[in-house]
């Protein structure tokens, strides 16, 4: 028996102002749910347009569960296509990357469509011809997704035409990209580097929410990064000089504007639903959902164009120390997630407290500087999350 679906006052009723119930990890008609309206109804994250370089390279990907594929058309513009066959509804390709040429073909009846998901060709066409085919939605070929956005070489989508624009979205926030792509003196990214993939049996709201958690690394820690001594700099925000790098964006930006990027030194910034970037050092984690109790965790790095390769090399560096299966601090979140993933299931106490520095009415307004050690902004993820999941019911 579903107690969520159809009751709109039930899944409001799991966020309170400063408390979340344990519904929101656990449950797997809620996790649907998120399926089907949040990743529906939000600005997701697709992947880079340095991906993609030439025409017919694609890369797959997902939106929530849903398989898409980003790809460079012939006349340079970057799609999102639904990954499914309007014939049988099997999936174009499995793989991960490649480049198609100028056509994608169905493996199971040879259907073929362009890089844009127009159909080209139908084999045995005649078949077809008196049987309204002309007027089927199987003749619009690959399904494009309706809203796609490329900022500055991010490539987002929206599969709902429910919610707000991309702007209005993500608002103020969208200066961490510009500050990290003007991290380059051309102001253009690419990724390189690899990626690293980790999957947690947990959430992926845990995830999301520990981004910004400034309390856990002096706890969960304790046992890594807590046994250092004598060091005063974090690896986090601290960075030495690259030579050159300093010269090269001073010509670029001229000297005001290069130290102004260089300055800005942000730590974590998230993009909901389910990313975040950190600007400094060139480097961004999608956390996909794939059940209630599972996330993949991919980390990916980028290369700031005509900088120097030094830079690229700290980037994979620190994403190897911090965000690898073999990190040093790596596994203690991991821990405390699934931890946090089982012990949720106890029923003495089924909601998840939020409350640290919690003032009525903090929800006001677009931007605010609070105290480090705030659970805020979690509030204010699932202030969101409430929102966008209840949008379109």
């Amino acid at each position: 028996m579903d107690t969520y679906r159809n009751n709109i006052d039930a899944v409001r009723a799991l966020v309170r102002d400063a408390e979340v119930h344990r519904d929101v990890y656990i449950d797997d008609e809620i996790f649907q749910l998120e399926m089907e309206h949040l990743f529906r109804n939000t600005w997701v994250y697709v992947g880079h347009d340095s991906q993609v370089p030439n025409a017919g390279d694609y890369f797959g990907t997902s939106i929530g569960t849903q398989p898409v594929l980003m790809v460079r058309h012939s006349d340079g513009q970057v799609y999102v296509l639904h990954n499914r066959c309007p014939h049988k509804g099997t999936r174009i390709t499995t793989e991960t990357c490649g480049n198609t040429g100028k056509m994608f073909r169905c493996p199971y009846h040879a259907w073929s469509f362009r890089t844009d998901g127009s159909l080209l060709g139908v084999p045995l066409r005649k078949g077809y011809e008196h049987a309204g085919f002309d007027t089927s939605v199987a003749k619009q070929g690959l399904s494009q997704v309706k809203h796609v956005r490329n900022y500055r070489g991010f490539v987002f989508a929206k599969i709902s035409d429910h919610g707000p624009d991309f702007e209005e979205f993500f608002g103020g926030s969208l200066s961490s990209i510009d500050n990290m792509v003007d991290r380059s003196p051309v102001g253009r990214l690419e990724v390189a580097g690899g990626v690293l993939r980790y999957m947690h049996n947990c959430n992926w709201k845990m995830l999301v929410e520990n981004q910004t958690d400034t309390c856990h690394p002096m706890v969960a820690h304790e046992s890594s990064a807590g046994t250092t001594a004598g060091v005063t700099k974090s690896i986090h925000s601290d960075y030495s000089s690259v030579p050159g790098y300093t010269e090269m964006m001073e010509k670029a930006y001229g000297a005001e504007r290069a130290h102004a990027i260089l300055n800005e030194n942000r730590h974590n910034t998230v993009y909901f639903p389910n990313v975040m970037m950190k600007g400094p050092i060139q480097l961004l984690r999608v956390f996909k959902p794939l059940a209630a109790d599972r996330t993949l965790v991919e980390s990916w790095t980028f290369r700031l164009v005509e900088a120097p390769d030094m830079l690229l090399q700290r980037t994979v560096m620190y994403n190897r120390l911090i965000n690898a299966p073999t990190s040093i601090v790596g596994h203690d979140d991991l821990e405390m997630y699934e931890r946090a993933q089982e012990g949720l299931h106890v029923d003495g106490n089924q909601w998840v407290n939020l409350q640290r520095l919690y003032v009525p009415g903090e929800e006001q307004g677009d931007e605010a500087v609070t105290n480090g050690t705030s659970e805020w902004q979690m509030r204010n993820q699932f202030r969101a999350w409430n929102k966008f999941m209840t949008l379109s019911m």
